[in-house]
């Protein structure tokens, strides 16, 4: 999983074979914190057999 606050991250991203899959809600001290979630499509691919 991996966390990005700038749309620049999340170019970098989809350019190294990761997918945007969702977004998970984390509870902190300060509150609610959504994190984007991405996997990498390539690897998922190969173990499912695609």
């Amino acid at each position: 999983m991996s966390r990005t606050t700038s749309p620049g991250s999340e170019e970098a991203l989809t350019k190294a074979g990761f997918t945007r899959i969702g977004t998970a809600y984390r509870d902190t001290e300060t509150g609610t914190v959504p994190y984007e979630l991405y996997e990498l499509y390539e690897l998922y691919e190969l173990e499912s057999g695609a």
